[in-house]
């Protein structure tokens, strides 16, 4: 309250926040609710879908463990990044008899230190969008830098930075090879339908659950060069023309499977602004994965995400595409990869799916 009725006087209590700015508008409209309880808030209060990309995932495969971790069904709150990064730390325990001296000396500086979950967070949530092996390494990189203000630990016989990152890469990718199998082979499906719609002279595309046509696609660059005199003085800049030239397939195929979730995310959204605003005319701000409106309201919009989130995944997105795509290709195609132990009625009863 005393932040909110002085703000300049109070910096130390809510500068450092994560997010500032919103923290003391709060503060603000607590403390004039606290002066006038007939006081009404005009702020907007989000829900937030959990690990959305992930949760997409899930139910486009029908994986119960991962729709379980990602809040889409069960009765309490489950954490992803909480488990991965829990299941990282046992791997870094239990490393195995060939772990090499060098490997070991970086694997006791991880489990002395500790993995945050931040960390996991940063490293995992990329896997979806096509991350490669090397960008994992990069981005623990970067981590470390932040950590140790420097290349080298020399506290720990000289341990480089580099080192380190490789050594926590190698572990994190194997908790995703165990703990996400069917985000695996859902890349590795939708990538092959790509090949196969680019190797007919196609672009990669399909159709959204409220009817877009989404074409997923790159092009090869061709680099252009130019020079600009200007009052005696040359200014070299080149850009990168794509306007012509033909798909670059690997490209392509690299964005695929985070350009098919936006996709489904987007459906979902659309599909969920439609309905909010046809059934109760209430207001709605939206940012990708997150809605918001006023506090009265957050109840209800609670309550309406998780059923129009079971309603959008009570069809098989996934067997829906198959099927078309071979009527129209007359082509047997590769079957989705369906888990398939995920109980579709339950899909939306857990509350905790929008925070």
């Amino acid at each position: 309250v005393a932040a909110g009725n002085e703000p300049l006087d109070h910096l130390s209590f809510w500068e450092g926040r994560k997010e500032p700015w919103r923290f003391i508008s709060l503060c603000r409209e607590w403390a004039r609710f606290q002066a006038d309880l007939t006081y009404q808030t005009k702020l907007f209060f989000q829900l937030d879908q959990s690990c959305s990309a992930y949760g997409h995932a899930a139910c486009l495969t029908r994986d119960k463990w991962l729709a379980e971790q990602t809040n889409c069904i069960g009765r309490s709150f489950n954490d992803l990044y909480a488990q991965m990064q829990a299941q990282t730390i046992s791997l870094l325990e239990s490393p195995g008899a060939l772990t090499t001296n060098r490997e070991r000396e970086c694997i006791d500086w991880w489990l002395e230190r500790g993995i945050t979950r931040k960390l996991i967070k940063q490293s995992v949530m990329p896997v979806l969008y096509g991350r490669s092996h090397q960008t994992l390494i990069q981005g623990i990189n970067l981590y470390c830098r932040d950590e140790l203000c420097g290349f080298i630990d020399k506290e720990h016989d000289n341990l480089r930075v580099f080192d380190l990152s490789i050594c926590l890469a190698k572990y994190i990718h194997r908790t995703v090879k165990g703990l996400l199998p069917s985000v695996g082979s859902l890349s590795t499906w939708l990538r092959a339908i790509a090949k196969i719609q680019m190797d007919m002279g196609c672009r990669p595309h399909w159709y959204t659950p409220n009817g877009l046509l989404v074409q997923s696609y790159s092009r090869e660059s061709s680099v252009k060069k130019f020079e600009l005199v200007l009052s005696g003085r040359t200014v070299r800049f080149q850009i990168d023309d794509k306007e012509g030239t033909p798909m670059d397939k690997r490209k392509s195929l690299t964005k695929v499977t985070a350009d098919y979730v936006h996709s489904m995310d987007a459906a979902f959204l659309q599909q969920f602004v439609y309905h909010w605003g046809n059934t109760y005319h209430n207001p709605i701000v939206t940012v990708h994965d997150c809605m918001a409106t006023t506090l009265d309201k957050v109840a209800i919009m609670r309550r309406e995400l998780q059923d129009q989130y079971s309603r959008f995944y009570s069809t098989d997105h996934l067997g829906f595409m198959h099927y078309n795509l071979q009527k129209k290709y007359g082509l047997e195609l590769p079957a989705p990869p369906i888990v398939g132990d995920l109980d579709v009625d339950d899909i939306g009863m857990n509350e905790f799916l929008f925070t």
